[in-house]
């Protein structure tokens, strides 16, 4: 019927899959409107929070594609309250304030999809030459973000233009490399990196010791914390897998790479080399849907880890610093895919700009952790990291670190305290945005919008005056600081000269934890609820520690109030205007 109009409530398929194009030749010129929601309200009780589904308004083939689409709505009232809204203010993200999914409205969530909209797609999200009427279709948030995409479409240089500079695979298949014995289930803490195999928990954004497998390990969540601050420069974590066949067999199974146009004729093993690796689900409700580190050389990991072999050292950590970012993360968690596979390759990045100095030089303080990346430093040293200060002021960022750099690689030249860790990571997002020529506001919008849960988790994690987490809602930080609320033979805790803020609950009655009488008591049944609200002192906890070889072993760590939390929108602001007077006064 010509004038016959229908409505269709179906999943997202049809808009994501690689070899939907066909089918969506045929939609996109009948279709007028798409309204895509997660069930996260669970309006369909019998699916999963997480899933995504969608309202389709269709009519007849009318030769020309333009429709209306908003995407991460809740409830159904929310596409009536876009169209009523006028415009102003800012564009709420996925949940509000409060930490609740966000139910408002906003003009312009409302995104119009033509045939210049859909030809930018195709350019960033599908093989080279695609029809812009088979494009696929990304969840975008607001109209604002099709300016970031339109950026980043037109930077210079794609990871798959450069072929044979790099390669990528997925080493030993779970499964299958266990049948033929060439790796074997055995827990252990391997005598050297030809025994560590790495699984998807061992790393994540920019750190690869960020976790060890507990002694039994049968899930994700059998995993520690390491603490960066008391490892020793030859440390490796426990390791799931080690070989199963002897060192020559071993390394004869091991992929292999040949670069073109090299002096090298024989092809080497990818273990000759440092990698960049990336964990292979992309978990798009994830704090991060792209967790990614630089692995040392000799190591190896299973399939559930994707890595990528690079010629030359230089574009290994010049892609890091990229791939590190929320910029990069924004792109993954846009194209709603669930599996990395090869999609590294389609996206854009320009390493050929006056910032890359600085990426590079916290790529390498955030990476070289240990004496097995002194080669990688040492390579990649250049006089201008000695240079390099924080962009924000703060006693727990100490600018003396960069100052004392050298060539030589020693241990103290990682950054490891969380603190400044954490400031590391938002100085590469800012530098990343520049690249980009993205705007502050655009890289805040992408921050607000695409990334709820790790701003829920930054919105409660505290940090002492050391720079240590004292306590942390995240739930990839598990053990770390203290809990919300004591639990029972967790730890030991004790308090030294504790004195609260005038006016708190936790100023006892007889006056203990004021400045007339500090708190200083041991084997306290604390919490972080119990000591928040603490001015001055310091807290003690001690506990059994199993994360490095020769334990498990008695520790203590000790907390230095006042306690505090990071705004990283706020963070933002102060570098980024840091950053611009600072390459401001470079280039004149």
């Amino acid at each position: 019927n010509d004038s016959g109009v229908s409505g269709f409530l179906h999943p997202e398929g049809i808009y994501d899959d690689p070899k939907g194009g066909k089918l969506r030749q045929e939609i996109y010129p009948r279709l007028r409107g798409h309204y895509q929601f997660i069930n996260v309200k669970k309006l369909f009780s019998e699916i999963l929070h997480w899933v995504k589904y969608s309202i389709n308004i269709y009519s007849s083939n009318n030769k020309k594609t333009s429709f209306k689409s908003v995407s991460n709505l809740y409830l159904p009232k929310q596409i009536e309250l876009c169209e009523l809204h006028d415009g102003h203010g800012i564009i709420p993200g996925l949940k509000d304030e409060s930490n609740n999914w966000e139910l408002s409205g906003h003009l312009e969530r409302i995104i119009l999809i033509n045939s210049q909209v859909l030809s930018l797609f195709a350019k960033i999200y599908d093989e080279k030459g695609t029809p812009f009427i088979e494009a696929r279709l990304p969840a975008l948030h607001s109209r604002q973000l099709l300016s970031a995409l339109e950026k980043f479409a037109n930077q210079p240089k794609q990871l798959g233009n450069l072929k044979g500079e790099y390669i990528s695979m997925e080493m030993w298949h779970e499964t299958g490399a266990q049948k033929d014995h060439t790796i074997k289930r055995h827990t252990q803490f391997p005598d050297s990196y030809k025994q560590w195999v790495l699984s998807g928990p061992h790393f994540f954004i920019g750190n690869p010791l960020s976790k060890t497998p507990r002694k039994t390990c049968n899930t994700h969540l059998d995993y520690d914390v390491i603490d960066l601050t008391r490892i020793s420069d030859d440390y490796l974590p426990r390791t799931n897998y080690i070989p199963d066949c002897e060192q020559v067999d071993y390394l004869r199974r091991t992929p292999k790479v040949s670069w073109i146009e090299s002096l090298e004729t024989n092809a080497r093993p990818v273990t000759d080399y440092y990698r960049f690796i990336s964990r292979a689900m992309i978990s798009i409700g994830a704090e991060r849907g792209l967790v990614s580190c630089v692995i040392p050389k000799n190591s190896g990991h299973i399939n559930s880890v994707r890595s990528y072999c690079f010629k030359k050292e230089q574009l290994l950590i010049s892609f890091s610093s990229f791939a590190f970012s929320v910029v990069f993360d924004f792109m993954i968690k846009l194209s709603g895919r669930n599996n990395l596979h090869r999609s590294l390759e389609d996206y854009s990045f320009n390493d050929e700009t006056v910032f890359q100095e600085s990426l590079n030089n916290l790529v390498l303080s955030l990476t070289c952790l240990t004496a097995s990346y002194a080669e990688l430093w040492e390579n990649n040293w250049l006089l201008h990291m000695g240079k390099h200060r924080w962009a924000k002021n703060n006693r727990r960022l100490n600018n003396v670190f960069f100052k004392n750099l050298t060539p030589i690689w020693r241990p103290g030249y990682a950054l490891r305290n969380d603190y400044e860790r954490r400031q590391a990571l938002v100085e590469i997002d800012v530098l990343a945005a520049m690249v980009f020529s993205l705007t502050l506001d655009e890289l805040q919008t992408i921050y607000r919008v695409q990334f709820p849960v790790m701003r829920q988790y930054e919105a409660d994690t505290w940090y002492d005056q050391k720079g240590r987490i004292v306590f942390t809602s995240s739930k990839g930080l598990v053990g770390v600081g203290l809990d919300r609320k004591y639990k029972k033979n967790s730890f030991k805790t004790t308090i030294k000269n504790g004195i609260f803020v005038i006016g708190s609950e936790a100023i006892n009655k007889d006056g203990t934890g004021s400045a007339d009488k500090p708190w200083t008591a041991d084997n306290l049944a604390l919490g972080w609820q119990d000591i928040k609200d603490l001015q001055s002192g310091i807290v003690t906890k001690t506990y059994m520690d199993d994360t490095l070889p020769n334990g498990p072993t008695e520790r203590t760590i000790e907390y230095h109030a006042p306690f505090d939390k990071c705004n990283r929108e706020d963070d933002y602001n102060t570098v980024w205007a840091e950053f611009e007077r600072r390459f401001a006064e470079e280039k004149s």
